[in-house]
């Protein structure tokens, strides 16, 4: 969750999540409570690696020009169906 939600595309298509070398890394956002621009939204990240005390990651966001990154099969896979009532 964020506190910034009024700088987002309103279909969360310019937020993109990078490692500390500036990798991209996947994400999801939960659809099934809120829109994507608000306080309530809840991001998901695939962290490749998690270091007990050490692992950092990046969130970018708020630029208006930038084309939809958001792509959820790349989180889940093509051939997963996710209920996101359940999160």
């Amino acid at each position: 969750t964020t506190d910034a939600p009024e700088k987002f595309q309103a279909d969360c298509g310019d937020i993109r999540f990078t490692s500390i070398n500036g990798d991209i890394l996947d994400y999801y956002y939960n659809t099934g409570a809120d829109q994507c621009d608000n306080a309530g939204t809840d991001f998901y990240v695939e962290i490749p690696q998690i270091i007990n005390g050490d692992t950092t990651f990046y969130m970018y966001y708020g630029n208006p020009a930038a084309q939809n990154g958001y792509l959820p099969d790349d989180f889940f896979g093509a051939d997963v169906v996710v209920d996101s009532t359940s999160f």
